[in-house]
């Protein structure tokens, strides 16, 4: 999209808008043979006043995977998030114009090298989440062409942080896209609104240098390597070990989009009959829980649980019945 032309009206043009940090323009097309939802970028960039940071930007949905029911709010939600951080700092096309304190200019050899962010907040988010004070970057995406390749962070290092090339059901913003965004010279960071994330934390330099190659018994943790079913990561759901397009050859639990436990929508209210319940006080176990006279091959469940004060879990098969 160019967003000169197609996007500003004649008065922002003529005119300009003020009393605003940034304007962002949004449009819808229903592109039936694509399978991109949203796509974003900045227009323009301002002066010196603005430390040469983003003003106008503009983000495209594609209609054909953008849904009105309300359990799609939040997925919505996220995409425009992921989509703004585009637009702010995140993007391939502005890596160059980051600038030091004094709104020089840092070149971009020294925000990228080797496909790797090596700025100094990131690299310190890296070392202290992974526990690896070896680390001297953090891999953006290697796939996915120009819309995804160099404008995210890579899968298999940190997964479901919502800035990776994908979507999923529980990503988070987290210390990694924070930090892009200090470390652009163009805004301050209020870290105590990241959100924690669990992949690879403390998993060290073995894990963080070699992924699904890993030696490190932590490693078992967020890969798998077979065709079974088992609980995502964080079991946050359940479903097959598989890899996807940004992966490379590595392969983790993802969960089925009707295998998501906090979702309501996943199941029938109450417990099944493999005790399975979805709700905000879900998590996936391993079980082979079932009632009398069924079966089945699925060795992992979705159940309502608590933290009980011995600081133990309590697991729930029924309202009543608890282990």
């Amino acid at each position: 999209v160019d967003c000169i032309t197609a996007l500003f009206s004649a008065d922002h043009k003529a005119n300009g808008v003020s009393d605003h940090d940034i304007i962002i323009y949004v449009k819808a097309t229903y592109e039936a043979t694509e399978n991109w939802i949203a796509n974003a970028g900045a227009c323009l960039l301002g002066g010196s006043y603005h430390k040469n940071r983003p003003v106008v930007g503009r983000i495209m949905y594609n209609t054909k995977y953008l849904s009105m029911v309300p359990d799609a709010l939040e997925g919505n939600i996220d995409t425009t998030m992921h989509e703004a951080s585009h637009i702010f700092a995140f993007s391939g096309g502005l890596y160059s114009s980051y600038v030091d304190a004094k709104g020089n200019k840092l070149g971009l050899a020294k925000v990228v090298n080797d496909g790797k962010i090596i700025t100094p907040a990131v690299i310190k988010t890296a070392r202290e989440h992974f526990g690896c004070d070896s680390i001297d970057g953090v891999l953006l995406e290697n796939n996915g062409g120009g819309g995804s390749a160099g404008s995210h962070w890579e899968r298999v290092i940190l997964h479901n942080e919502a800035m990776t090339a994908s979507a999923f059901r529980n990503g988070v913003f987290t210390n990694f896209t924070f930090s892009i965004f200090a470390d652009s010279g163009w805004y301050k960071m209020n870290y105590q609104f990241a959100q924690p994330l669990f992949w690879g934390k403390g998993a060290g330099c073995d894990f963080y240098n070699n992924t699904c190659d890993s030696t490190a018994p932590v490693a078992k943790k967020y890969f798998c390597n077979d065709s079974s079913i088992g609980c995502t990561y964080d079991k946050a759901g359940w479903g097959p070990c598989s890899g996807d397009s940004f992966a490379d050859s590595c392969k983790y639990y993802s969960a089925y989009s009707n295998r998501v436990c906090l979702d309501t929508s996943s199941g029938p209210a109450g417990f099944s009959i493999t005790r399975d319940y979805y709700g905000g006080d879900s998590k996936c176990f391993v079980s082979s829980m079932i009632n009398k006279g069924y079966t089945t091959s699925i060795p992992v469940r979705c159940h309502k649980y608590k933290c009980n004060k011995s600081g133990g879990v309590d697991v729930f098969f029924s309202d009543n019945e608890s282990v």
